[in-house]
């Protein structure tokens, strides 16, 4: 897992510096390399960074596709927790992952993709 980890932050490293390709088989390799553990982080983030290089390459479908797999991991990790007001701490630094599913949404405009 922290393998994974380290290579998701290759990823993003690599993003930042415009090399989508390198970024995107680094983001792919983590999430294969916790494929079958637990590793919620790994996994919302791995997406979210896949989604933001399909927006970036004009592949909103598959961006869209990748924005609602980590907000569904995001989701099934706050699923577990009871208090509401534990529930606002623990998204606190997860809005981006929110607001770039919707984004795409908003990019898609179909009717579906709105609601």
């Amino acid at each position: 897992t922290k393998m994974a980890y380290s290579g998701l932050v290759a990823a993003r490293a690599a993003y930042e510096s415009g090399e989508l390709r390198k970024a995107s088989r680094l983001a792919k390799a983590a999430l294969r390399a916790i494929a079958g553990r637990f590793a919620p982080s790994v996994e919302y983030l791995g997406h979210n960074l896949i989604g933001k290089i399909a927006r970036d390459e004009g592949r909103a479908r598959e961006a869209l596709g990748s924005f609602r797999r980590a907000v569904e991991v995001i989701e099934q990790m706050r699923g577990g927790i009871a208090a509401d007001e534990f529930k606002a701490t623990f998204l606190g630094g997860k809005i981006e992952i929110y607001e770039d599913a919707i984004g795409a949404c908003l990019d898609e405009g179909s009717d579906s993709a709105m609601e």
